[in-house]
């Protein structure tokens, strides 16, 4: 069972109610009919005559108490309850409506009728009605009423105590309304999160002369409905706060958004019960509250309109989209524990005017990402090629017939390039080789203005990519073409959006501005494209030619010598030989690489090449 709060923990230990048995001999049942028993005392055997005896304000408490008693000894709680229920119905404003639970705690009481104990074995008979019986709601309350029926029979001076518990995190204890009075005590407690929690009550008495005693726990279960939230109302205002028409999926700079939401299984008697609202992109406000921002509103006020009713106002500070939830939390209700959602989603858009207005300004950016980019391009072009021709040189006046193959040469070219293969450099010409966009940007035009952010996330129709070659004299002019191929998708674009805005496209916002769209997505590894200045070509070059004569040690540093042995019969035997020449080894040191840790990649590599060849079977 969850952890409990109690008033005192020395109490007894918890045990389940039970309910007194059902008379099974036939000459109970007669007794029951006979002249004077309390059954027909209360208007005969019938529910329903026992129910309106029981309720008929004109019999006195001790009466009623009595034959309250009579009716569990001869039929049963179960009968009790039944006729019982009804009668204490009345009995709490929080109930009305609702049925209620009476049950009996029967400590000394025997199943058959009986004389009632003398005084010196006193203990007390608690009838506790649950009020409501079923599942409360959030903020809803739950009160046992509990008396002892037999108060007149105990001894002068015997002193009643009360005590209780409940589940901490699911229930509230409040104030009862009416002090405890003798032999009469009420627990109230609200409902503060969905779940099931357990009550508990007992009672500890002391008569004059004996020592004092506890009666065992009566516990019932209480079960807090879970909440569930839907959209009540949605309007625009104006900067005013004059109601506007149209729906509010287009709004302008300084008008309003109004949200109202409900809440089920919220009871109208929460009052002082606390609320928070989880804002998604806000975060959680308690209610009332005012502040945050998501996307592009601001939240100007969160209010409790009553139970369950929920108002959020907003305003438009400046263009974007807004899409958020809305979740109250009555209580300590979290808020996975809320049942639906409540999904507002906006634009905040510019006039149409100033919309085309903007596009062609943002041609001017397409512009200026040109020139940068062919610029920066052509001066790799020149390292490039620069470094494979210093590199081929040398190997040709040393007359070394190794090159680098084709698929490596670029690769290995990049390999110093400053920052490495993660640089602005080495990863864009990587991705330009699988063929993807040089501009990694462009494709993210595809999302602006769009009903969900990123609902396209490529171009459509985007011309195929060729890579770039690895023979750097193949580069000549094709860094124009590769920009040209690139930025026509940024230009098409752009034509599309003026396309759409002046059709008035329904499914197309203006909450965007174009120029910042082109400035940020005109990007290489998230650096402009406009703002690329051309490399230094010297010092790229010399960079690009130590990775390739890093590969080459890698590759070619030793080789593979075979040669057959005479005076063995034949045999052949594989050997290892440098093949690093002075020129080489100038034109390295030249460049500060070291060439004795690359080529001794190559030596252990043949080594064990050549141990494997001369094993002889």
């Amino acid at each position: 069972m969850p952890e409990h709060k109690r008033a005192d923990p020395g109490r007894p230990g918890r045990r389940r109610q039970t309910s007194a048995k059902v008379p099974e001999s036939r000459a109970h049942q007669e007794a029951a009919l006979a002249p004077g028993s309390p059954l027909v005392v209360a208007a005969g055997a019938s529910i329903d005559a026992q129910a309106a005896r029981l309720a008929d304000p004109r019999l006195p408490p001790v009466q009623r108490q009595a034959l309250a008693a009579g009716i569990a000894r001869l039929q049963g709680n179960r009968h009790l309850q039944r006729a019982i229920g009804p009668a204490h119905a009345g009995l709490s404003t929080a109930a009305a409506g609702r049925d209620s639970m009476v049950y009996l705690q029967e400590e000394g009481v025997a199943e058959e009728a009986a004389a009632e104990p003398p005084a010196a074995g006193f203990g007390p008979r608690a009838m506790g009605i649950l009020l409501p019986a079923g599942p409360i709601d959030i903020g809803g309350e739950h009160t046992e009423v509990f008396d002892v029926i037999n108060l007149s029979e105990a001894p002068e001076g015997t002193t009643f105590e009360w005590a209780a518990m409940y589940t901490s995190d699911i229930l509230e204890s409040i104030d009862t309304p009416t002090p405890p009075r003798r032999g009469h005590y009420e627990l109230r407690l609200r409902g503060m999160a969905p779940g099931t929690g357990e009550v508990g009550v007992w009672l500890h008495y002391e008569v004059p002369g004996r020592a004092a005693e506890d009666t065992g726990i009566s516990e019932e279960t209480v079960t807090v409905n879970r909440p569930f939230v839907e959209m009540a109302s949605l309007w625009r205002e104006g900067p005013g706060g004059e109601p506007l028409s149209g729906d509010i999926e287009r709004m302008r700079v300084g008008e309003y958004l109004r949200v109202r939401v409900f809440m089920g299984n919220v009871s109208p008697t929460y009052a002082g019960l606390p609320v928070r609202v989880q804002i998604s992109g806000v975060g959680v406000l308690g209610v009332p509250a005012r502040g945050g921002t998501v996307g592009a509103l601001s939240l100007t006020q969160a209010r409790v309109l009553g139970p369950g009713e929920y108002e959020l106002q907003f305003r438009a500070n400046n263009i974007g989209g807004a899409a958020f939830t809305i979740t109250p939390m009555p209580g300590n209700t979290p808020p996975e524990a809320v049942t639906g959602q409540v999904t507002v989603e906006t634009h905040v858009e510019m006039a149409k005017e100033e919309f085309l207005s903007l596009c062609n300004q943002a041609n001017t950016r397409i512009d200026a990402a040109d020139r940068a980019a062919r610029a920066w391009l052509a001066s790799l072009s020149l390292a490039y090629g620069k470094a494979y021709k210093d590199h081929t040189d040398v190997l040709r006046d040393q007359a070394a017939s190794e090159r680098l193959a084709g698929d490596l040469i670029l690769g290995a070219a990049l390999a110093f390039v400053p920052g490495g293969i993660g640089g602005i450099i080495g990863s864009s010409m990587r991705a330009a080789q699988a063929g993807d966009f040089l501009i990694d940007g462009v494709k993210d035009l595809a999302k602006y203005g769009m009903r969900t952010a990123g609902a396209a996330a490529r171009p459509p129709g985007a011309p195929g990519l060729n890579a770039f070659p690895q023979d750097p004299l193949a580069w000549r002019g094709l860094e124009e073409v590769r920009i040209n191929t690139e930025l026509l998708v940024a230009t098409n674009r752009l034509l599309e959006w003026q396309d759409r805005a002046n059709r008035n496209d329904p499914d197309f916002f203006l909450d965007f501005s174009p120029i910042e769209a082109m400035e940020q997505s005109l990007t290489i590894r998230g650096k402009r494209v406009s703002e690329l200045q051309p490399v230094d070509q010297g010092v790229t070059a010399r960079e690009f030619e130590k990775g390739m004569w890093r590969e080459w040690l890698e590759q070619f540093g030793y080789r593979l010598v075979t040669r057959v042995i005479a005076r063995t019969g034949g045999l052949v035997h594989h050997s290892v030989e440098r093949n690093v020449g002075k020129k080489i080894k100038r034109r390295c040191e030249a460049l500060g690489l070291d060439v004795e840790r690359y080529a001794r990649v190559a030596e252990e590599r043949e080594r064990a090449r050549a141990a494997r060849l001369n094993i002889v079977p």
